[in-house]
């Protein structure tokens, strides 16, 4: 994730996300219920990679999406 989304990476070098749909798609599954009772500040993030609603986004968008989600766990996870 972070090679991707590092400017200076040649789009070539790139890993294609929608190789990794599926392995999304089951994370995100198991994970909207925990982050529902949480309350996770990225809940809207996570519902837009649900099975239902990933494949109406592009690459940027779910890469968007999966980094705004690490960045809420890695603060939930610095805060405790």
């Amino acid at each position: 994730m972070d090679e991707a989304n590092n400017p200076t990476t040649n789009a070539a070098d790139t890993p294609d996300i929608k190789s990794s749909i599926t392995p999304i798609k089951q994370v995100v599954h198991k994970m909207l219920p925990i982050a529902t009772m949480m309350q996770m500040k990225s809940l809207d993030q996570l519902t837009a990679l649900t099975p239902e609603n990933i494949d109406k986004l592009d690459d940027r968008q779910i890469r968007e999406h999966l980094q705004t989600i690490m960045t809420d766990l890695h603060n939930i996870l610095q805060d405790k």
